[in-house]
């Protein structure tokens, strides 16, 4: 005999109810297998992709508690001389230089360096980033953010690091200075469903090295510019480089740490569900093995209990305020006696 237990997951942009096995008996990997599949096939309708199941599972949710651990803040901003509104920023780092540079060179010698500059020096604990490649075949960086930075701070660490890796000479030599503008930031406004826009935006972009580079010798075949055997062997060698590409995304510790918010279902979550029904308040996705619920600004306090909304407060803050536990070096030992 099976015992399984109701349990809620909250998303940000939804909530998801599944039946969680709390004592298998003599149960099989069968239904468990297709309780996966219909998790999977619930994250489908709210995303899309063209990614391996596994990478975009692990990007969803990076993403997802991202855009949950975000609260809206309010800053100063000097050059408009007024307060601002800011949530996520999104900002973008180019390289200036003309001749390309390889995935794991830009890697290795600016994005590495970046991004401990923005942990150690702004503090920041909770990102997400990408690579893509430009029309060029350059490649260049998105990063997104809860925290805000000043875009000349950022312009400023990014052209020093690029300047110290000798890829501004070209630039310098052109226009006497070293100070291009590598770098953009914006703020998202106006988008409903942010994890979703988020999700599927990164999926697209970090097909985009594949497809870049893919759709030349393809192109060149159309064309008939070269031959079959000339575009195999072609498309074999991009294969080839391909993996040596490197990383194409990755995301702070505490998003890879922390797993998505789960509670026990109890009468108290029944009644307010079936009330808000009633009042045509959510909208219910059923599932052979679970629901979505869509609730109004998913406003899942609703549905929930007093302790429970205070655990999802609670897990909130473990986020954001995650910091890397690290051992302080212990004192050099004296040779003196």
């Amino acid at each position: 005999m099976t015992i399984t237990e109701s349990r809620l997951q909250i998303r940000s942009n939804c909530v998801i109810g599944y039946q969680q096995i709390i004592d298998r008996g003599n149960f099989t990997s069968n239904w468990r297998s297709k309780q996966q599949k219909q998790l999977q096939e619930a994250r489908s309708l709210k995303y899309s992709g063209q990614l391996k199941n596994g990478t975009k599972k692990r990007l969803a949710k990076a993403i997802d508690l991202l855009v949950q651990s975000a609260k809206l803040q309010t800053f100063y901003h000097p050059i408009h001389d007024k307060m601002i509104n800011h949530r996520l920023s999104f900002i973008t780092l180019t390289v200036a230089n003309d001749t390309n540079i390889t995935a794991r060179d830009a890697h290795n010698e600016l994005l590495t360096h970046f991004l401990q500059w923005f942990r150690r020096t702004m503090k920041v604990t909770t990102y997400v980033w990408k690579a893509e490649v430009q029309e060029r075949g350059q490649i260049h960086y998105h990063i997104t953010t809860p925290s805000y930075i000043e875009w000349q701070k950022i312009k400023d660490k990014w052209n020093t690091l690029q300047q110290s890796a000798g890829l501004l000479t070209n630039y310098y030599n052109e226009h006497h200075h070293y100070s291009p503008n590598s770098t953009d930031i914006h703020e998202v406004h106006n988008i409903k469903n942010l994890s979703g826009y988020l999700i599927k935006e990164f999926c697209k972009s970090l097909q985009n090295p594949y497809d870049h580079m893919m759709n030349q010798p393809d192109a060149a075949l159309k064309d008939k510019s070269i031959t079959e055997d000339e575009h195999r062997f072609i498309k074999a060698c991009v294969e080839e480089k391909l993996k040596d590409f490197g990383k194409l995304w990755d995301c702070s510790l505490n998003l890879k740490k922390f797993k998505r918010f789960n509670v026990s279902v109890g009468d108290h979550t029944y009644k307010a569900i079936r009330e808000m029904k009633a009042q045509k308040k959510v909208t219910e996705i059923q599932l052979e093995q679970c629901t979505i619920y869509e609730l109004p600004k998913n406003d899942f306090t609703q549905i929930l209990s007093v302790l429970q909304i205070q655990e999802y407060d609670k897990f909130v803050s473990e986020i954001r305020n995650y910091r890397t536990e690290t051992k302080e070096k212990e004192p050099k030992k004296s040779n003196s006696k």
